[in-house]
């Protein structure tokens, strides 16, 4: 039994995959289905154009010849440096298709063939003549400056025929090989295969005359240059021997580091001199002032002087005086011979204090002194040193300078002598370094317009971009198609389906009937299967109050609830009551007088119940009735919610047209009142953004949120199997 089980458990699971395939594979087809024809007709448009201006245009044929260019390494010496070249790498292959694609080729294929007083180009340079003729005389109607032939000043029919012939030539290496494809296009075939076989001649032409022109100026500059070389050698040398003479050079390297050693001492000792100096200079600012020497109490008063030992000595020598003194005073009189020899010690005591404060400050004066006096002599002696290092380098640079002079003159002269040995010996020995492989012939079938290609290739083209901009189109709409939408998007349950009536569009009383039109069977069926899923949802507790609104005006959220009191009415006793009081509409539509009671006038108060209810076809009507200036706070009364009580036990069913809920908050307080809400999507218009914003407000508020109805769909733009009460009717009616 598991067993059993298991499988059939995998193949559901196998089912329900093929059936999202299914599901996108139908969609495909469908938007296929929808764009097919309109793409369809512009791609064959479009290719039809494109065969027409194919068919037009003037064949282009191509000649192409074959060269080798090879490698010059079997020389008897380097004699690639003199030619400037090295075939040993990709740079000589690239520097030879640039010659052949070069203007100094070009002119002389031009001159060489006389391509200005052929036919071809005659015909070329008239048609250039005219248009520029053309050009010009529309600049001269608009008052602007003429122009000259092909838009530049003074240009020659040769400079436009050169220029036509380097636009149509054509150089391709083969790659891995030494082989390059020479190639010329033209709507002239003879031609084209008279220049290609030119520009190949010529070109191994030129390289001869560049190779022996190269050698022959290379010898002859060489020869000049060695005899200068030789002599500016011979005097650099003689320059570097007297100048070690007269300064008696043997070795500088020792004696520049001996000075760079003292001078390092030296800036060390002035550095530690500085840092004394700085500190003597702040104790000699503090011992004297501008006047001089400072005072015996300006002096106290400086602590580097008190911390002296000898001051602080001689201070508690003279502070035992005193207190001697003072002792004696209590018991004898000043007359006292113990009184004057304390007296006489105090005085003592006293003197060698304030002679050695004196003694303290006039030695911190005399240290600063020497440290200034110290200061400048090491100075004297740096730039004493400084200079003498200066000397030796400046000594060292010019022998440096003599030495790098004789190294360099002979290293040129070693070069030049072994360069005119070279050339000397090779200047006969100078080859074409390229042959023709394969001649241009003159070719049979054009290379353009490949008209087929083009044809189809704009058909494909034009195909792709037509589904591309469609299937943008489609993506960029952001509104509701499907009932797949519906519960993917919004994740609510779809009530039902309403289709499109575009043949009632704008008739009110229509509109609001069409559930009883035999002529509109889809219609009123839609309605039907609506009213059965109202009366299901209210099995275990009855729907008896509902609500119909949207997220804008204009969706049918009116038309449904009149239809869906019609469709209610046939079996129950049904009240219709218009709550959009700010846009009533229902009122309009079922044909009842401007003026007419409802429900504004009921909630004031103005009237009785009896006067706002009317009756037609099978369902009473509540409209609006006189527009408030304050729709919101009628509705928030307590009385509206007492009417809704008392209107309960009078009918069956009660369907409230309700305002848009992204337009006023009306319909968040109606739907405290109700049982079921009914939330109305326009197919095609309402935008996802908005439903979605409307039905979570109404959930927020606490309504019961019944179901969704795709209102007027295009069941004709539908895949056929999406709904299939259509295919019933359609097949009744036959």
């Amino acid at each position: 039994m598991r067993n059993e089980h298991t499988s059939n458990t995998g193949h559901d699971g196998a089912s329900s995959e093929f059936a999202e395939i299914n599901i996108d594979i139908k969609s495909i087809l469908h938007f296929t289905r929808k764009y097919a024809l309109r793409v369809g007709l512009v791609a064959l448009l479009s290719a039809l154009l494109a065969g027409l201006v194919s068919f037009a245009v003037t064949p282009t044929y191509r000649a192409q010849a074959t060269l080798l260019i090879e490698s010059e390494e079997a020389k008897v010496v380097s004699i690639e440096e003199v030619y400037g070249i090295s075939s040993s790498n990709n740079e000589y292959l690239k520097t030879q298709f640039e010659m052949l694609k070069s203007s100094a080729l070009v002119e002389k294929v031009v001159k060489n063939l006389n391509l200005v007083e052929t036919p071809y180009f005659q015909n070329i340079l008239n048609r250039k003549s005219l248009l520029g003729s053309l050009i010009s005389g529309f600049k001269g109607l608009f008052g602007m400056e003429e122009v000259t032939l092909d838009d530049n000043v003074d240009r020659s029919q040769f400079e436009q025929v050169s220029n036509f012939v380097a636009k149509g030539l054509s150089v391709s290496p083969i790659r891995g090989t030494q082989l390059v494809k020479l190639s010329f296009e033209s709507t002239d075939r003879r031609m084209a295969a008279t220049i290609v076989n030119a520009f190949a001649r010529l070109y191994i032409q030129s390289n001869l005359e560049a190779k022996a022109g190269i050698a022959q100026r290379a010898i002859d500059m060489l020869s000049g240059r060695l005899e200068g070389l030789e002599e500016r050698l011979e005097t650099s040398e003689q320059a570097l021997r007297e100048y070690r003479e007269q300064e008696g050079l043997i070795d500088l390297q020792g004696v520049t580091t001996l000075v760079s050693k003292q001078l390092n001492e030296l800036t060390s000792q002035i550095v530690e001199v500085r840092r004394q100096k700085a500190e003597l200079e702040a104790l000699s600012e503090q011992v004297v002032n501008e006047n001089g020497a400072l005072s015996l109490e300006e002096l106290e008063s400086v602590s580097s002087i008190l911390n002296d030992s000898l001051v602080q000595h001689f201070k508690e020598a003279e502070a035992v005086a005193d207190a001697n003194l003072e002792e004696l005073a209590q018991r004898y009189g000043p007359k006292h011979p113990a009184m004057l020899a304390a007296q006489a010690d105090l005085n003592v005591a006293t003197r060698k204090y304030t002679k050695q404060l004196r003694n303290v400050a006039e030695g911190i004066s005399q240290e600063y002194s020497a440290a200034k006096r110290k200061e400048r002599r090491l100075l004297k002696e740096l730039e004493s040193g400084k200079k003498e290092l200066q000397d030796i380098r400046r000594k060292e640079f010019a022998l440096t300078r003599l030495q790098r002079e004789v190294n360099s003159n002979r290293q040129l002269y070693n070069t030049f002598f072994k360069r005119v040995k070279e050339t000397t010996e090779t200047v006969d020995l100078a080859t074409a370094n390229a042959r023709v492989v394969d001649a241009a012939k003159v070719p049979l079938s054009p290379i353009k317009p490949r008209k087929g290609l083009i044809v189809a290739a704009v058909f494909l083209l034009s195909l792709m971009l037509g589904f591309a901009m469609a299937l943008l189109i489609d993506i960029l709409d952001n509104t509701f198609k499907t009932t797949q939408d519906i519960e993917s998007k919004l994740n609510a349950p779809l009530l039902g389906v309403l289709p499109k009536l575009p043949e009632l569009v704008g008739e009110h009383e229509n509109l609001s009937r069409a559930f009883h039109d035999n002529d509109y069977k889809q219609y009123s069926e839609a309605v039907r299967t609506i009213r059965t899923g109202l009366q299901l949802a209210g099995i275990d507790k009855p729907v008896q109050v509902t609500m119909v609104t949207s997220s804008v005006p204009g969706e049918g959220k009116s038309t449904l609830s009149m239809n869906l009191a019609h469709s209610l009415g046939l079996n129950e006793k049904v009240l219709l009551i218009d709550a959009d009081m700010r846009r009533p509409s229902v009122g309009k539509k079922l044909g009842f007088a401007v003026g007419t009671p409802g429900l504004a006038n009921l909630i004031a108060g103005n009237v009785s119940q009896a006067v706002c209810i009317q009756h037609i076809d099978s369902i009473d009507v509540m409209v609006a009735g006189a527009v408030p200036p304050n729709p919101l706070e009628l509705l928030s009364t307590e009385r509206f919610g007492n009417i809704i009580k008392d209107l309960r036990e009078n009918y069956d069913r009660i369907i409230i047209d309700s305002p848009p809920t992204q337009a006023v908050s009306d319909a968040l307080i109606l739907s405290t009142h109700t049982d079921g809400l009914i939330y109305v999507v326009k197919a095609g218009a309402t935008s996802v953004n908005l439903a979605t914003s409307g039905v979570g407000d109404v959930l927020q508020a606490g309504a019961p949120l019944t179901g969704i109805v795709l209102n007027q769909i295009d069941l004709n733009k539908q895949p056929t199997d999406s709904y299939a009460y259509t295919g019933y009717y359609e097949s009744e009616e036959a």
